[in-house]
């Protein structure tokens, strides 16, 4: 399986065009693209446009809020909404008796991979979780008062 690599993060301000001076995106816009930092600073870019020996374009360039980075875990839920790091979701599993279990948590990558709630033995993949048991329901950064559901 080939995972794609990309990230997201809170815009900490209002965006416009260079060429149009129309609105990229507005503060507290999640934003995707590539991950990079300039210092401590974190910033979400787009694809390369243009690049030659003099300048590099690309297709946007946003400054995001520091810690709502977050990375695409490579796993979508059952309404096809792809699942970061930070994320929300509803969850639906079975005890190893066969029993019901449910809960909402936060999505937390892990060493051995995407989690809910840092749980090891919540290992977000097919040998635990079946088809239509996740769902995305927000994220930390915009929602978290939906973790006081769990």
């Amino acid at each position: 399986m080939n995972r794609k690599i990309k990230f997201r993060g809170v815009a900490s301000n209002d965006v416009f065009s260079d060429d149009t001076a129309k609105p990229i995106c507005k503060k507290g816009d999640i934003v995707y693209g590539h991950l990079i930092y300039m210092g401590d600073t974190p910033w979400i870019v787009g694809d390369l446009i243009e690049v030659d020996a003099e300048y590099t374009m690309l297709e946007q360039w946003v400054k995001v809020d520091e810690g709502t980075e977050s990375q695409y875990t490579g796993i979508e839920d059952k309404n096809g909404v792809e699942i970061f790091d930070g994320d929300i979701v509803n969850w639906h599993a079975f005890d190893w008796q066969g029993g019901d279990i449910n809960g909402v948590g936060k999505v937390v990558i892990e060493d051995i991979g995407p989690t809910i709630d840092g749980d090891k033995h919540m290992l977000i993949d097919t040998s635990y979780f079946e088809d239509n048991c996740i769902e995305v329901i927000g994220n930390t950064y915009q929602n978290p008062e939906l973790l006081e559901l769990a």
